[in-house]
């Protein structure tokens, strides 16, 4: 019987050529496949943040969180606690709707929202921000990865969530629809430093923290009031 025949050494730098040729043509596709799987996680927890706003909403009035006696951060962490000023984050509102323990039993400890965390934010880390930020090291207290809307068009501000410091309480769901279709108007939405109109604007605690380009790429997710949720592209992002 004849020996078998190997394999000369042009073909296999031959074999190699083409494996790593399908290699980076397959590369891109399953980048893109990723970003998207991504996006499509953002979306489902901004609609399930969408549901238990809504349940607040039909608890309270129709007013937004957090009522009439002071109002939210702009910039919004995943997490809450009881004490400090986490009753001005939007989580500390929404928990008991989720539902998780209310803010009073963790005994000074946080609590993490998961479906306040956008994981392409997670998954950009820590490249993508300033301070290299590794959110494990401090119990995603800095993980600033969504904004809430800051303007409604309406005299004096029309801030949804309320303005302490001019005397503004959060507005009603109803008040927002006589000025702008729910469908219009975007009550959470992904957070970049191309959102303001500069960077610093967001504080210097805070901007280390955030990542410097959208982290879906060229679309931002954002939650409406009337519970859809939606792409904006970059370029046509209103005022914050």
């Amino acid at each position: 019987m004849s020996a078998k025949r190997a394999f000369t050494l042009i073909e296999l730098l031959v074999v190699i050529a083409i494996i790593a040729i399908l290699a980076a043509l397959l590369l891109p596709a399953i980048s893109s496949a990723k970003a998207k799987a991504l996006q499509t996680h953002c979306i489902s927890n901004q609609r399930q943040v969408g549901l238990t706003l809504q349940m607040f909403l039909d608890d309270h009035n129709d007013q937004l969180p957090p009522g009439g006696t002071n109002s939210l951060f702009l910039t919004e962490l995943p997490i809450y606690a009881e004490g400090g000023e986490f009753d001005r984050h939007l989580g500390y509102h929404l928990s008991p709707y989720v539902p998780l323990p209310r803010a009073e039993t963790l005994a000074g400890k946080t609590n993490l929202i998961q479906i306040m965390l956008c994981p392409a934010y997670l998954r950009s880390l820590p490249g993508s921000t300033d301070a290299h930020y590794d959110p494990s090291t401090d119990n995603y207290t800095h993980a600033y990865c969504f904004t809430l809307s800051r303007y409604v068009l309406i005299p004096p501000w029309g801030l949804p969530f309320g303005w302490a410091a001019a005397g503004n309480p959060s507005m009603k769901l109803s008040a927002i629809a006589a000025v702008r279709p729910l469908s219009e108007a975007w009550a959470m939405a992904d957070l970049d430093w191309g959102v303001p109109n500069s960077a610093t604007s967001l504080g210097l605690d805070r901007t280390p923290f955030v990542a410097k380009k959208p982290v879906h790429g060229a679309t931002r997710t954002a939650l409406y009031f009337d519970q859809h949720v939606g792409k904006i592209k970059n370029q046509d992002w209103v005022k914050w």
